[in-house]
């Protein structure tokens, strides 16, 4: 059987905790990645969740901006734009 390397980028935290737990079942990086990709195989797909949560720092981010937003919008003197404004504004009339 060929082999063939694969070469990815990943943050350093990420790569030392991965190492640590492969190293608990015995497996090095190589073969913990390799366990992986045929797990990936076998299943025709992803065999754990995959979610789209946002991180705590994003939710506190957005928050802050919509709290900003709605008192702006008390504010009697603010501008407001029309659909047609923003289109031209942006090059998109």
């Amino acid at each position: 059987m060929s082999t063939t390397s694969v070469t990815f980028k990943t943050e350093d935290i990420v790569k030392a905790k991965a190492k640590e737990i492969f190293s608990t079942f015995g497996l090095d990086m190589s073969s913990g990645l390799n366990l992986l990709l045929h797990a990936v195989i076998r299943e025709d797909g992803i065999s754990f969740a995959v979610e789209n949560k946002p991180s705590a720092e994003y939710v506190a981010w957005m928050k802050t901006k919509l709290e900003e937003a709605l008192e702006r919008r008390k504010d009697p003197d603010r501008k407001v734009y029309s659909e047609e404004e923003v289109k031209k504004m942006y090059g998109l009339a």
